[in-house]
Order: C-alpha cells, then sequence, then structure tokens
C-alpha cells in the first residue's frame, strides 16, 4: 500500500476549514464483516455437429453471509453494510447457433432466481410504504429480472460486407430498496440493434451501426430517492414522486473507420 499517495489524497479531499472532515476515520480497523462464502453446483450439456451447436447449463449458487448495504437515515446514499445468513441464485442458460447458406443465427435464453434466503429488515427509508420493510425468505433480489432472450443473425454477404441485428429482452424487476417485494416492478423490455461492416481495403474497415433501432422508450435500472430536495426550487410546478429509473438511450447511429498500419 502507497501510504504517502494515501496521505496525499485525504489531504486533498479534506482541505477546507468550513467543512472539516474527520481524518482518523480513514485509518481505521476492518469492519466487523465476515467472510463472504459462495457454493456453486453447475451442470452442461454439450451438442455439436456440423453447421449447429447447443449449450444447456444448470446452475445453483449458494452464497453465506453475503453483504448488502443497508440504507439509513433520510438519503438513499447514507447507510451502512451488513451480513446476510444466506442468499441463492440458481438458474437455466440455453444457447444455440447455426448457420444456413451465408447466415449465421444465434440464440439464447437464461432463466435466473435470485432470492433472499433469510429473513431480516429492510430500513430503505425512501420507500413509498415506508422504511423498515420485513423481508421474508423466498423475497426476489432486486434488480435482477427472471429471463433475459438474446437473438442475433449476420449474413455474410461476400468476402468483404457483412450485415446483422440483434435482439435483447429483459423481463421485469423489483426496484432496488423493495427487498420485500412490495411495490411496482421496472417494466420489461426490448430493443433491437442493426449494424453493418465494409472491408474497404486490407488496412481499412468501415462500420455503421444503428442501436435502439425503433426508439423504444424503457427502462433499465431503479430505485428509490427523494428529487423534490433537489429540483423542487428548480422545478416548482411539477409533481416528484420516489421512483428514480435509467432511462434507456434514445435510437442513436455511429460510424466507425479503422485503419490498421
Amino acid at each position: 500500500m502507497n501510504l504517502q499517495g494515501y496521505l496525499v489524497q485525504a489531504e486533498l479531499s479534506c482541505a477546507d476549514e468550513d467543512d472539516p472532515c474527520k481524518l482518523p476515520n480513514g485509518f481505521v480497523a476492518d469492519p466487523p464483516l465476515e467472510q463472504v462464502v459462495v457454493k456453486t453446483t453447475e451442470a452442461s450439456i454439450h451438442y455439436n455437429i456440423e453447421n449447429f451447436s447447443a449449450l444447456a447449463t444448470v446452475f445453483s449458487t449458494q452464497s453465506y453471509d453475503d453483504i448488502i448495504f443497508q440504507q439509513a437515515g433520510n438519503k438513499s446514499n447514507q447507510g451502512y453494510f451488513v451480513n446476510l445468513d444466506k442468499t441463492q441464485r440458481q438458474g437455466i442458460e440455453l444457447a444455440l447457433s447455426t448457420q444456413v447458406s451465408k447466415v449465421d443465427f444465434g440464440a439464447s435464453y437464461n432463466f435466473l432466481k435470485a432470492t433472499f434466503e433469510s429473513p431480516f429488515v429492510s430500513f430503505s427509508p425512501v420507500n413509498p410504504l415506508g422504511a423498515n420493510r420485513q423481508v421474508s425468505k423466498g423475497d426476489e433480489i432486486p434488480g435482477q429480472p427472471k429471463h433475459q432472450v438474446k437473438f442475433h443473425a449476420n449474413w455474410q454477404v461476400n468476402d468483404d460486407v457483412n450485415i446483422g441485428t440483434e435482439f435483447l429482452y429483459a423481463s421485469s424487476s423489483y426496484y432496488r430498496g423493495d427487498e420485500a417485494n412490495e411495490n411496482k416492478k421496472i417494466p420489461s423490455y426490448s430493443v433491437t440493434n442493426i449494424y453493418l461492416n465494409y472491408q474497404v481495403s486490407e488496412q481499412l474497415r468501415l462500420s455503421v451501426k444503428v442501436d435502439n433501432l425503433f426508439d423504444r422508450h424503457f427502462e433499465t435500472f431503479g430505485t428509490y430517492g427523494e428529487a423534490d430536495e433537489v429540483l423542487e426550487d428548480i422545478y416548482p410546478d411539477t409533481e416528484f414522486d420516489e421512483y428514480f429509473v435509467g432511462p434507456s438511450r434514445p435510437r442513436s447511429a455511429s460510424i466507425n473507420l479503422n485503419y490498421q498500419f
């Protein structure tokens, strides 16, 4: 550990006489948390013939003394870490790929059941139903969709040009802070991308890609917060709720030129 560099960083982040900090906090001993132990069982079957392959996997992961962040106070970014007796993640992964003439096809499906296996009280002070929510064994871990589907097709037009598409789907999931699974979910979503690659010469390659082809509007992440504390003075006529989401990117196109010397 570079103690001198650590000290410089601490000095730079604590140099305001009107906003003093507690320097000893940066040098205390490790917190009283148990080491996380993870046990995984997995089995796979792989089938492969000419122009076709398939893979099936089942898995089960048990995490003991898993570490989670518990919110405290009246702000979502204030809190502390604690151990949970047990969490579980188990599921199935299926994948296949094939080639028909000059077109490659690939598809995959993931099923994930991620649950808390020990009861605890989630503080979550900005939860719409109030703080101190009772989490029961079997409640789903937020932010992890149960179902995910991916599909792609790639057409090799000739030696220099290929055109392809990607399709992604994710099912609904709970907001972070709703460990008790009591509120609405982040809705499922799907998105389609397309791309084109053209090998102009031995050294020059042109790539074109359009993300979110159909300009779908969806959310990929969600948590709880108090937007009115920050924005009510800027937007006094706007009503805010506790739901914070990570919005999707709108339709976007990119063009890249790669030259190899």
